[in-house]
């Protein structure tokens, strides 16, 4: 499935991922767990569909460094909670028996995505 990726350093790129469960998005991340968190960026845009899946235990990692961009998504001038290390941007579906669950982006999602990313 296709996700945004917010590295720590460099830019924002869109990229196909392996990814069948939170499990493999960790991996890709370099997490041991995932935390799905929703970034205030997106809300305030009325794009509340869109999640940012980051390393939950980040902060603690001394090899971690914060994630700018990931962070001011996240809204820190409002709560001061900052994201460490890289970061997958996808988007959370509800499914046919109620549950949620996070699916890859389509390439009308990257575009819309890109399109906040470039005005923050």
């Amino acid at each position: 499935m296709k996700m945004v990726l917010l590295p720590t350093i460099g830019m924002a790129f869109s990229e196909e991922i392996e990814v069948s469960s939170l499990k493999d998005a960790a991996a890709a991340i370099g997490a041991d767990f995932v935390e799905v968190v929703r970034p205030s960026t997106f809300h305030d845009l009325a794009l509340d569909q869109y999640v940012l899946l980051v390393d939950e235990s980040g902060a603690l990692k001394a090899d971690r460094t914060m994630n700018l961009c990931a962070t001011d998504l996240y809204g820190f001038r409002l709560h001061g909670n900052k994201i460490y290390g890289d970061v997958l941007v996808a988007k959370e579906t509800v499914r046919e028996d109620g549950e949620v669950d996070i699916a890859g982006l389509s390439d009308d999602d990257v575009e819309i995505v890109m399109a906040v990313l470039a005005s923050v």
